[in-house]
This record gives C-alpha cells, sequence and structure tokens, in this order.
C-alpha cells in the first residue's frame, strides 16, 4: 500500500503564488469562521457576566435596605429605651424634690407648750461671681 507522500514546502508555496486569489478567498473565509465562533462563545460568557453583575446589584440593594431597616428599628428602640429612662428620672424627681424641702427645714416648737411656733427655711448658698 503505498501512502500518498505530501508535496515539498516549495511545490505548496509555488502552488499559492500561482493562485493566490483562490488562497486569499480561503484564507478570509476560514478566518470569517473562526472570528465567529469565538465571538459566539464570548458572546455568551459576557451575557453570563452581566446577569451575574445584574444579580449582584440587586443583592447588594437588598442588604442595604435591609441594613437601613434594621437600623432604623434599632434607633426606635433605643429612643424608646432612653426615653422610658428619662421619664422614670422624671417621674423620682419631685419625691427627691420634697425630700429636699424636708431637710432644708427645720420646724420651731415652743419649749413651754410644745406648739409649733414657726418652720425655719434654709435656703442654698447663692453662688458669686468671682471676676
Amino acid at each position: 500500500m503505498e501512502s500518498a507522500a505530501m508535496p515539498p514546502l516549495a511545490d505548496q508555496i509555488s502552488a499559492v503564488l500561482s493562485a493566490p486569489i483562490p488562497f486569499l478567498i480561503t484564507l478570509v473565509a476560514f478566518g470569517i469562521v473562526v472570528w465567529r465562533v469565538f465571538e459566539w462563545r464570548y458572546r455568551a460568557v459576557i451575557e453570563k457576566m452581566k446577569e451575574m453583575s445584574e444579580l449582584s446589584r440587586t443583592e447588594v440593594n437588598y442588604w442595604k435596605d435591609a441594613v437601613a431597616r434594621s437600623a432604623s428599628q434599632g434607633i426606635e428602640e433605643l429612643q424608646k429605651k432612653e426615653f422610658d429612662k428619662l421619664e422614670q428620672t422624671l417621674r423620682r424627681i419631685p419625691p427627691a424634690l420634697d425630700e429636699l424641702g424636708k431637710a432644708n427645714t427645720v420646724p420651731i416648737f415652743d419649749e413651754w407648750t410644745g406648739r409649733h411656733i414657726a418652720t425655719l427655711v434654709s435656703a442654698p448658698d447663692k453662688p458669686t461671681d468671682k471676676k
């Protein structure tokens, strides 16, 4: 069995140079086919990347909103707690002032009769302006 021998390189080059138009048309057709294959393949890759980018943006927006809602609720809870603490403090002020008022008064009784004569109220010292 005889194997077909490949023609020498010089014969191949002379064949191409003797028919340059068909060779260029074949070369351009082959280039277009390769170009289309790569374009098809990378179009799918680019579309997939666009979808992933849109999904990522959607997820970022979701978490941004979730964090904002959570922070808003946390702030409201904190404000409510602080408001409750302030209310409790304000409720304790009037009795404390009454106690302070009682502490600053001294009843004066008659020595012989034991009858209440007057109440001595001590006023707090006034701050002095020292310039």
